[in-house]
């Protein structure tokens, strides 16, 4: 089922890092999202792979897919997306996510797309940028950013 995660230390309560695109620590939370392993197996496994065809780390992006019912959120599931770079900006492939989520309705009938994925360290306005772009997908969906390089303080 879902599992527990470590998460980047936030700034102290109501306190803000100047530029930053994430909530202050003191933010309530309005929804419960359950993150199932199979996700951050398949963000892992795309990262690595691109990585090691690419001979450097490179970012990935990816579809989160599964259920809402009122504020609770499920995350079962994921697929790649693609994208082009222009002038530093990347432009998803809005060609390439209608057939996937046309094939992953056939597959998986009940499950719906929640939101995106990326890699990287602590969200930007390029994630805004991307998340925009995702809005015209899903008018208020979830953001999952995974920093792969990032080391455990244990």
């Amino acid at each position: 089922m879902a599992t527990k995660m470590e998460v980047d230390q936030s700034p102290p309560s109501g306190k803000s890092v100047p530029g930053s695109v994430m909530a202050s620590a003191g933010t309530t939370a309005s929804v419960t999202v359950a993150l199932h392993p199979l996700v951050i197996m398949n963000v892992s496994e795309h990262w690595t792979r691109i990585k090691a065809q690419e001979g450097k780390p490179l970012q990935v992006l990816g579809a989160l897919i599964g259920n809402q019912k009122g504020r609770n959120i499920e995350v079962f599931n994921s697929f790649e997306l693609l994208f082009d770079e222009i002038d530093g900006n990347k432009i998803i492939d809005r060609e390439y996510y209608n057939t996937k989520e046309e094939q992953f309705k056939q597959v998986f009938k009940d499950l719906d797309f929640l939101g995106w994925y990326t890699t990287g360290g602590l969200p930007d306005e390029s994630d805004i940028k991307l998340h925009k772009q995702i809005c015209e997908i899903n008018e208020s969906p979830i953001f999952l950013k995974m920093n792969p390089l990032a080391r455990n303080a244990d």
